[in-house]
Formats: C-alpha cells, sequence, structure tokens
C-alpha cells in the first residue's frame, strides 16, 4: 500500500513537511511508502517550483483540486493560521486524514470545525523528542514526587530582528494570539502530555518589536 500525500501552502513549514514525508524511509524502513502526489500555493510559481524542486508529481495554485483527487489519503495543511479553518473543514468533509499546523485556526470553534471520518493531527511535534519521553518516563514511575508548577521557556529568533517584515504571523486577525498561540502553544501542549490538565496558568506577555517594514511580496511567515 502506498500513502499519497498532499502539501497545502509551501512557505516555510511547508518545506518542513515536504522533507519530512522524504526521509520517511531513512527512519522507518518498514512504514508504507509515501508519494508526494500534489502541492498547492496561490503565490504564483511557487508550488511548480517546489514540485520541481522535491519530485512531487503534480502542482497547481488553487487547493480545491486536491479535494478529490483519488491519489491523495492524506494532507497536510500548512497555511497561515487564519486559513486553517476553512482549508481544514474542507479536507476533513472529503475524507482525508490531516496534519495540520497549529494552531488550528484563530479560535477553539475554528479547531472543532476540523472534523470528519478520517485521522486529524495537529503538529505538536516536541512532545516525540527523545529527552522528552525520558521525562514522561520519569514523572510516570514519580521518581521526582508529585509536581505541582511547570514553567516553559521557548527560545526563537526568527521574529528578532526589527527589519523583519510584517508578515500574517504577527497580525491578530490573521494570526491568531500571537507567540502564546505560536509557541505557547507548544507549552501547553508538553504539560498536558507530561503532567495532564493545567488548573492555571500565569504568564507575562510585551510587544519588543512595535513596528515593522510591509513586505513587497509574499512571505514564508517566518522571514
Amino acid at each position: 500500500m502506498t500513502i499519497g500525500v498532499g502539501v497545502v501552502g509551501f512557505g516555510w513549514m511547508g518545506q518542513v513537511h515536504t522533507r519530512s514525508y522524504l526521509r520517511v524511509p531513512h527512519h522507518y524502513s518498514d512504514a508504507p511508502p509515501v508519494t508526494l502526489v500534489a502541492v498547492a500555493d496561490d503565490v504564483p510559481g511557487r508550488a511548480a517550483a517546489a514540485a520541481e524542486r522535491y519530485g512531487v508529481a503534480g502542482s497547481t495554485l488553487d487547493w480545491h483540486d486536491l479535494l478529490d483527487d483519488p491519489r491523495i489519503q492524506a494532507v497536510s495543511i500548512t497555511l497561515p493560521n487564519f486559513l486553517h479553518r476553512e482549508v481544514g473543514a474542507a479536507f476533513a468533509a472529503a475524507g482525508k486524514h490531516i496534519w495540520i499546523e497549529k494552531p488550528v485556526g484563530i479560535s477553539a470553534d475554528d479547531a472543532r470545525a476540523v472534523a470528519g471520518p478520517g485521522q486529524v493531527a495537529v503538529g505538536f511535534n516536541y512532545r516525540n523528542a527523545p529527552a522528552v519521553e525520558k521525562a514522561r518516563e520519569i514523572l510516570r514511575e514519580g521518581q521526582i514526587g508529585n509536581v505541582t508548577h511547570a514553567r516553559v521557556r521557548l527560545l526563537s529568533d526568527y521574529a528578532a530582528h526589527p527589519d523583519g517584515a510584517l508578515s500574517w504571523r504577527f497580525e491578530r486577525e490573521r494570526g491568531g494570539n500571537g507567540v502564546l498561540g505560536d509557541l505557547g502553544s507548544h507549552g501547553v501542549d508538553l504539560i498536558r502530555y507530561l503532567l495532564g490538565e493545567i488548573d492555571a496558568v500565569f504568564a507575562d506577555t510585551a510587544i519588543f518589536v512595535p513596528t515593522r517594514p510591509r513586505p513587497s511580496a509574499a512571505t514564508a511567515g517566518h522571514e
């Protein structure tokens, strides 16, 4: 059995997902073969260039073209956050298995809308790191007693430079909850994975770069 995959959105995360699919046989030799069937991106030339670079069979400007493609069983949705609900719900209704980047939309209602007969997985990949798995084992065995507090620090510099372009990621209407939704959600997932449900959250927030230059062309989200 071969698993046919489509990728919707080919910015930074779309490239990460595509490279990961290509590496599946390197890490899981007994897994079914994965075939990259098509990539969709509405930025002219981006999907075609991606298909040529990564050996994807087809490309299109319109993600709707992938909905009814019988060769595609699973799809990665790596679009800007505000598009996740519309696209995710459509592929869920089409019966596709979905790997969708977090957060799944702008709100909890958006996330609930992305449901269908297929499996839906969200990109909380940090829980699979060997160190995290070891920490889970230690906690489950009670080696450090009853844990009542957890502190999360995620260090990332992709948005540190003040000349970085004002992409959708920095706009609440399109990006959602900013760094809390982008990186803080990883922290929430890790705590739930390691310790269980969260009773209360305390956090300090600040805007370190109040203004950014507007891009002259499409960005990849982390640019």
